[in-house]
């Protein structure tokens, strides 16, 4: 057990929580963490209160060997909740969400709060987050990933499907990463062998704290559920849309009757009579979609009686209909 901190060890912990009175832990419902607490690997500190609130101290859970899940772990039931972590107050190692279909994962590394959420949309869930606030140089990626954060990443262990969202800050240093530019933000996962692109959007908010996405705080999230054992860890990635690509995708339409951007412009794309277009607003609906034989007449309207407003959106292109996106990035519709 470290001895540079105070950790109240997990085996007193659970004493001491078994000399509460039922009567009072029926009538607060929470659980307050305000001191250090320290679990070792292989034992599990479980969590079935409603709420349980971080106002102090940091929850050490002993990352063990985790290729051998032999780590300390922080578990959360289906109908629990965890709110109040920050830099100061989280967990360093694990957490475990059993069942819990939006759970934001209270996590860090020392001294840097680094949060991911979950929306799980299939019963019997169990999925364990840990954050890694170091350097790594397994830098293998896949030809639609330019550039992959070396810094940090989140270790990932579940056999489940969801949807996942990845936060930053001001220690994630998305300005290198991204060159200053928010919209080239994307998740990578890494499957064993390299860092592949995940199709995700750009939160409009936070789902940590609410506030809007910039180089400096934000969050991002997979357009779809995504099979979660298929990775061991995911990261924040450099997508910059189409590089690679023999397609060449317009990033504006201006439909004001000039005869210039009037219409969505995808150079090529009657090469690929099969192709699935969508593009999405920034809560996540699908304001257009093209099954087959796209030909350039999308005039940025929702339907026909119905136009978008002025705004930023994403577009995915999976260019055989294969279920594989091939391009995504951003379109911006100005009136």
């Amino acid at each position: 057990m470290p001895t540079s901190m105070n950790y109240l060890p997990i085996e007193l912990l659970v004493l001491l929580l078994t000399l509460i009175p039922t009567a009072f832990i029926s009538l607060q419902a929470q659980l307050y963490i305000n001191q250090d607490i320290y679990i070792a690997p292989n034992a599990e500190m479980h969590v079935a209160l409603p709420m349980t609130y971080f106002e102090s101290g940091i929850v050490l859970a002993d990352r063990g060997d985790a290729s051998l899940d032999d780590y300390g772990i922080l578990s959360f039931s289906e109908n629990s909740q965890a709110t109040g972590a920050n830099h100061d107050t989280h967990v360093n190692g694990f957490v475990r969400n059993i069942n819990n279909p939006n759970f934001m994962f209270p996590i860090g590394h020392d001294a840097i709060f680094q949060p991911v959420a979950t929306v799980v949309e299939i019963a019997n869930t169990k999925i364990d987050f840990a954050y890694s606030h170091v350097s790594h140089s397994n830098l293998t990626k896949d030809p639609e990933v330019n550039n992959i954060s070396d810094e940090f990443y989140w270790i990932i262990k579940s056999s489940g499907n969801s949807k996942i969202s990845l936060s930053w800050n001001a220690f994630s240093n998305i300005d290198k990463l991204t060159d200053n530019n928010i919209n080239a933000l994307g998740i990578g996962g890494y499957d064993g062998t390299s860092w592949k692109r995940i199709p995700a959007m750009l939160d409009t908010t936070s789902f940590h704290d609410g506030s809007p996405a910039d180089l400096l705080s934000g969050s991002i999230t997979t357009l779809d559920n995504i099979v979660l054992s298929d990775y061991s860890a995911f990261t924040l990635v450099n997508v910059n849309a189409t590089d690679n690509m023999e397609i060449k995708v317009s990033d504006a339409i201006t439909p004001n009757g000039d005869g210039f951007n009037d219409t969505w412009q995808i150079d090529n794309i009657e090469n690929y009579p099969n192709a699935i277009i969508k593009v999405f607003n920034r809560q996540g609906q699908v304001v257009f979609y093209a099954p087959s034989n796209y030909s350039n007449d999308w005039e940025g309207n929702y339907s026909k009686d119905t136009v978008l407003p002025s705004a930023s959106y994403l577009y995915v292109i999976d260019l055989d209909g294969d279920g594989n996106v091939d391009a995504h990035g951003w379109l911006y519709i100005t009136r």
